[in-house]
């Protein structure tokens, strides 16, 4: 099941999405992820959601994985070593967010 979020991962997001997180969670479907490209901020909140999310999706014998991440919060995902955790599906790397010694400068 792929669910493209349309709010940011702050406070008031996760207040929005938690009334669906746990139909997400049990839904039968093997594969949950959550398409970030209309993300452009996350907090602890959001991070905290990930983690729940990605802990119940695990504690099923399931998979959870985020796609489409950039900006702050593939910034934020680094910062906390988040990104293998999530099996991120082809995140988008935009270099103008990296350090200029990053591989995506690569050319």
């Amino acid at each position: 099941m792929i669910i493209e979020l349309s709010c940011d991962l702050d406070g008031a997001g996760v207040r929005t999405l938690m009334p669906a997180c746990e139909a997400w969670v049990v839904n039968e479907d093997p594969e949950l992820t959550l398409d970030l490209r209309n993300v452009s901020k996350i907090d602890s909140s959001g991070l905290g959601l990930l983690v729940h999310l990605y802990k119940r999706k695990l504690a099923r014998g399931q998979t959870f994985q985020i796609a489409n991440v950039d900006g702050e919060v593939l910034e934020l995902l680094q910062r906390f070593s988040l990104l293998a955790l999530f099996c991120v599906d082809k995140p988008r790397l935009n270099s103008e967010h990296l350090p200029s010694q990053h591989p995506a400068h690569a050319g």
